[in-house]
């Protein structure tokens, strides 16, 4: 996985900001950014926090725990959201006739309820069964975003799952038969594949 100085870069970068922008932000200095991010120093929790708040993600991913950017919370409301009112079963019927996946009734309750995180695999799987990106469940949405979101995916599946993470976490695993696969199913274009493997290489470098 992914230490705290290579995401930190990675969500810098993402975002177009430089060091110095990062620094002025937090009230520190850019040598204190550069030492972030070449993991010779570890920030303190007020720092972390401001963070987590600026680029919108949870302490775990910041700390390379976990490939799932966003709030918990984001992954239950959005869940809600797709859902709807509809019975446990019927979303548990629904889910295994549209993909083929076996969710138990015990674990959708839980994902709904908050009570559990979904694993990135069964991220995945909803993600398909919703017709939505990953990125959807870490982002607040409203059900007209929903909407967008699934005319998106329908139109350009191509650019479906754009967090490079999940290739990045089958790479990790040495899961090679699995992110053939994956990559099947989504029908990535080779460019596609060349720019994602091009930026974990970077990550991984740096």
């Amino acid at each position: 996985m992914s230490s705290f100085g290579q995401r930190l870069k990675f969500l810098r970068e993402e975002r177009g900001d430089n060091q110095e922008k990062i620094a002025n932000m937090l009230g520190i200095s850019r040598a204190a950014i550069s030492k972030y991010e070449n993991d010779e120093r570890e920030p303190d929790m007020k720092t972390i926090l401001a963070l987590t708040n600026y680029f919108d993600v949870s302490v775990d991913f910041l700390f390379g725990k976990t490939p799932i950017r966003g709030n918990p919370h984001n992954i239950q409301e959005n869940l809600k959201l797709i859902f709807g009112e509809s019975p446990i079963e019927q979303i548990q019927a629904d889910i295994l006739r549209t993909i083929g996946v076996n969710f138990s009734i015990e674990d959708l309750k839980n994902y709904i309820s908050g009570n559990r995180i979904p694993s990135l695999k069964s991220l995945i799987a909803l993600a398909d069964y919703a017709q939505v990106s990953l990125d959807f469940f870490y982002r607040k949405n409203t059900p007209e975003s929903l909407k967008n979101e699934q005319e998106n995916f329908k139109n350009n599946g191509d650019n479906a799952f754009s967090d490079h993470e999940v290739i990045e976490d089958m790479l990790i695993d040495k899961n090679y038969i699995k992110l053939a696969k994956w990559i099947k199913k989504r029908n990535l274009s080779p460019e596609k594949i060349i720019k994602l493997l091009e930026n974990i290489l970077t990550i991984g470098n740096d």
